[in-house]
């Protein structure tokens, strides 16, 4: 094996200089999340719901304050899919890793309009809330629709493709908790929390 190694330096090649740029890439891409500014400010998303809870939630943040609801077409289809839907918010700080989850219920009955407002524990009522897409410290909530495997998908073909969220900042992604849809184009993201 050796003979035929050297006597084809070309394969030697071929094998070992992909390797080692995948290995350099890597090693790039972790000194730059290690090296580089983390997010600051508490981010308020949806860490799970149902497809049809996703679709139809009407988000309002007035003054500071949230409220949501939900705006369901009235059809048969709609009610059957919209029985024993879910909704899970949670509030993800980004600066110890922290997570409150908060499971709202979404089977109350509707104002007569169709839409539904939601009923907020405590604690989420108490927040002062911005809904600007970038944070005050310049993150963005996204939705990495990438291959779980990263790189190794790219560059050998293989691995499983999930959805995940990440708060971005200055090109550095860091991992956020939560179970975001895999298709559809709704980002999940509800406000920043800048007061208590």
């Amino acid at each position: 094996m050796s003979t035929l190694l050297r006597r084809n330096p070309f394969i030697v090649l071929g094998v070992s200089l992909p390797l080692l740029l995948v290995i350099l890439v890597l090693v790039v891409q972790t000194v730059k999340r290690w090296g580089g500014e983390r997010p600051t400010t508490p981010v308020l998303y949806v860490f799970s719901a149902d497809r049809v809870v996703q679709q139809h939630l009407i988000v309002d943040v007035a003054d500071g304050r949230l409220g949501l609801a939900l705006e369901v077409p009235d059809s048969e289809v709609h009610r059957r899919r919209r029985a024993g839907a879910s909704l899970e918010l949670a509030i993800h700080d980004p600066r110890d890793g922290s997570l409150q989850r908060h499971v709202l219920d979404v089977e109350a009955p509707d104002d007569g309009s169709g839409r539904t407002p939601l009923v907020l524990p405590p604690a989420l009522r108490r927040l002062e809330l911005d809904r600007s897409p970038i944070s005050p410290g310049g993150a963005r909530l996204v939705i990495d629709r990438r291959s779980g495997s990263g790189l190794f998908r790219d560059v050998f073909g293989f691995g499983r493709g999930r959805a995940r969220y990440r708060l971005e900042l200055d090109g550095v992604g860091f991992d956020v908790p939560g179970h975001p849809q895999p298709y559809g184009a709704w980002p999940g993201f509800i406000a920043w929390v800048v007061g208590p």
